[in-house]
């Protein structure tokens, strides 16, 4: 009969990185965080025990070592600044147009006196006859957006005859021995720029009216009852409304092209805003 096995005591093992328990066979490997572990090994296990563990060890390193990430590479970029795509702007340049050119040929055609206090003229009645004399001051030139003004002020001054069936003639006038009426003559057109880059004139209806609505604006021989202003009124509408087709060819003999040329090229020049920054406008 064998002699008993006396157990032997428990065995304390301090490992550095691992601790081993090993227990019917199974062997188990444990990290600890710190401290030791005791575990009870029959004798005939120890040697076959510290084979497993160092196997399995350096089965653990090995795989470990196998554990690379095989992520793809970053895409490569190049260092540019870049900015977002802005939104079409508009720039309103204001433009001045001299008209002096068209205002010096309205100036030649259509006279500064027309009428004459002398001449008498028959009117509807046969008994009575009327004449009158205007004088028209320069015209002036404005415009308003894209309208342009020509208006000029024309005093006059009338007379009216009268002859009865029986006696004498009898005569009566305005502005004459007192202040003259006045009239104010508005010429007005509308200004277009061309694609060729001209401008381009449509004039409107000529509109003559009294300067006031004063008494003194007003040339009416009154015991005859004939207003003499409607009759200046007329005579100067159609002076110069014979002169609107002149006045709209040569507004559009008016070359404006080379001054938006100008305008062009320096808006293309790049404006510095700061240290590596610049605008650049590109006009279309």
């Amino acid at each position: 009969m064998p002699p008993e096995r006396i157990a032997e005591p428990p065995v304390r093992r301090n490992l550095p990185g691992l601790l081993k328990y090993s227990n019917a066979g199974v062997l188990l490997l444990i990290k600890p965080l710190r401290g030791s572990i005791t575990s009870r090994v029959p004798p005939a296990f120890r040697f076959l025990g510290s084979t497993v563990f160092v196997t399995t060890a350096l089965a653990s390193l090995a795989c470990e070592a196998r554990l690379d990430v095989d992520a793809p590479a970053p895409a490569m970029m190049a260092d540019t600044d870049t900015v977002p795509t802005l939104p079409t702007s508009t720039l309103d340049i204001p433009l001045s147009v001299d008209l002096s050119p068209v205002v010096g040929e309205l100036e030649k055609v259509v006279p500064r006196r027309f009428g004459d206090i002398d001449e008498r003229k028959p009117v509807s009645n046969k008994r009575v006859h009327i004449a009158y004399e205007a004088t028209r001051n320069p015209f002036l030139v404005s415009l308003n957006g894209t309208t342009a003004t020509i208006a000029a002020v024309v005093q006059y001054k009338g007379r009216g005859w009268y002859k009865p069936p029986i006696g004498p003639e009898i005569s009566s006038s305005c502005g004459i021995s007192d202040q003259m009426p006045r009239a104010r003559v508005t010429l007005a057109s509308d200004l277009s720029i061309t694609p060729e880059w001209k401008l381009r004139g449509k004039s409107k209806p000529v509109r003559v009216v009294p300067f006031t609505t004063e008494r003194r604006d007003q040339c009416r021989v009154t015991f005859l009852k004939i207003d003499v202003t409607d009759k200046v009124v007329s005579a100067t509408r159609e002076a110069i409304e014979k002169q609107r087709p002149m006045i709209d060819r040569k507004v559009s003999s008016i070359n404006i092209r080379p001054r938006f040329e100008n305008w062009w090229h320096l808006l293309e020049q790049p404006i510095r805003l700061a240290d590596s920054v610049w605008l650049v406008i590109r006009p279309s």
